[in-house]
């Protein structure tokens, strides 16, 4: 094997290792991806479950403010004298129909942010996923070209050979046919 072939033999063998390492480095780029999305999937969740306390707390203080609203309006209406029936139930009434429409609008809000928590977790978690397979596709994309370049590192080096050195089997140089086996020199003549 002369020089230009062992560097061929040489430079395949750096091509493969140069295409499996950039494999493993793009595999392990994905999977740095796929772990700030599983982290960033965590917060959304807790976001999600901050979102609900949140708004139980507002909702129990707006509760508060309206009972104690409430109980202003019943004081105002019997320091006046007025009987809590008629027009005057009306208003208690339509003071607590209003509380409750209020309560029920909070109650929307906070589960519509926990909505889109619950949607931002979900995302996150398919760029995960999406990010593992990618890693495992680069892996596998690295050693594939990586057994490529050897194989086409074979392929130049055995295009390179002398052809009796291609298959292993040498030519010698034989003698004339016509030289050795003449008729009746024992040969066979047709």
């Amino acid at each position: 094997m002369g020089l230009p072939m062992a560097l061929t033999v040489v430079g395949g063998l750096f091509s493969a290792a140069s295409s499996v390492m950039a494999g493993q480095a793009q595999a392990r780029a994905y999977e740095a991806e796929a772990k700030m999305a599983e982290y960033n999937a965590k917060m959304a969740e807790r976001q999600g479950v901050e979102a609900l306390k949140a708004g139980a707390r507002e909702e129990e203080r707006f509760r508060q403010q309206a009972r104690q609203f409430q109980s202003s309006q019943r004081t105002t209406a019997a320091a006046s004298g007025t009987q809590v029936s008629g027009s005057a139930l009306s208003v208690l009434a339509d003071t607590a129909m209003g509380i409750e429409q209020d309560a029920d609008t909070i109650r929307f809000n906070t589960l519509k942010d926990k909505w889109g928590f619950d949607v931002q977790r979900t995302n996150f978690t398919n760029q995960a996923s999406a990010a593992r397979t990618s890693a495992k596709n680069a892996r596998t994309a690295g050693w594939m070209g990586g057994f490529t370049s050897l194989l086409g590192t074979g392929a130049q080096t055995v295009a390179g050979m002398p052809v009796g050195r291609r298959t292993g089997m040498s030519f010698k140089q034989r003698q004339n046919w016509d030289a050795t086996h003449k008729p009746g020199k024992g040969g066979y003549a047709f």
